[in-house]
């Protein structure tokens, strides 16, 4: 991840929005009865994923098809969780950023860490990168439509 180079792609969203779009983001794709949505919300935090608790709708994609998507010319917000700490659990003045749109995201992805949530405010939609593969053939996308 390269701070500086981020700090020229995305704008820190006020930490009061961070809160309420990360509310609306795990009651629209977030399965709360999920056995690791507990996990990833509890306070001792265990190394779970926000991806390991998704809602059924979540299609495995290819970064191809990542780059395809329709979702490309749309301002949207991102923001990442890694092994150690999850933006979901300790809401910062950094929490989530805007971004032009998913295209500069995909130019830029080698600045960005791994385990992406990329979404727009219509929440009709998700794109999520994991730093882990989630089938065989290697690709590390997911898509939620709504």
């Amino acid at each position: 991840m390269n701070l500086r180079e981020l700090e020229t792609i995305t704008t820190p969203v006020p930490p009061r929005l961070s809160l309420g779009l990360i509310e609306n983001y795990v009651d629209t794709f977030i399965d709360k009865t999920s056995h690791y949505y507990t996990k990833v919300f509890s306070a001792s935090y265990s190394g779970s994923f926000l991806w390991d608790c998704l809602v059924d709708r979540a299609e495995i994609i290819s970064f191809e098809q990542v780059q395809s998507s329709i979702y490309l010319p749309r301002k949207v917000y991102v923001v990442w969780q890694d092994l150690l700490s999850t933006i979901f659990f300790s809401i910062d003045d950094e929490s989530i950023f805007t971004c032009e749109n998913l295209s500069t995201i995909i130019t830029n992805l080698h600045y960005f860490p791994k385990d992406l949530y990329v979404f727009d405010s219509s929440m009709k939609w998700t794109v999520i990168q994991s730093h882990f593969p989630f089938n065989e053939q290697g690709h590390n996308w997911k898509l939620i439509q709504l």
